[in-house]
């Protein structure tokens, strides 16, 4: 694995982790975004728990190539379902940019591991 894909992975991890930890703890400012972009917010623990695999995935494809293609894969999905739900809801670019901040370091951190 490269330098850049470790960088990237990790700064996916950290941004993730964060999201994840927000989602667990109910954070008022992600229920008021998650109701106004229309989904459940008993939820919330769901979207937590995805991120989360997402992190130990990419963490584990340090060593493990495979694992960390397919997390940084579904981290893109992820994210690109979010981005849709903020298309849907006619979010303004603010609030939909750290979801497509988040799925371009998914695209890149797969990308990177996948080259040798």
């Amino acid at each position: 694995m490269n330098i850049v894909a470790i960088i990237v992975g990790l700064i996916l991890s950290l941004m993730c982790l964060g999201s994840a930890v927000a989602d667990f703890k109910k954070n008022p400012q992600i229920v008021a975004s998650l109701t106004h972009l229309g989904v459940n917010t008993d939820r919330m623990s769901t979207l937590g728990a995805l991120k989360l695999l997402g992190v130990v995935g990419v963490i584990i494809g340090f060593w493990v190539t495979a694992l960390g293609v397919a997390a940084g894969i579904g981290l893109a999905l992820y994210f690109v379902g979010a981005i849709a739900f903020h298309v849907r809801a006619k979010d303004n670019a603010k609030n939909t940019l750290p979801a497509l901040l988040l799925f371009v370091l998914a695209v890149l951190y797969t990308l990177t591991t996948l080259a040798k």
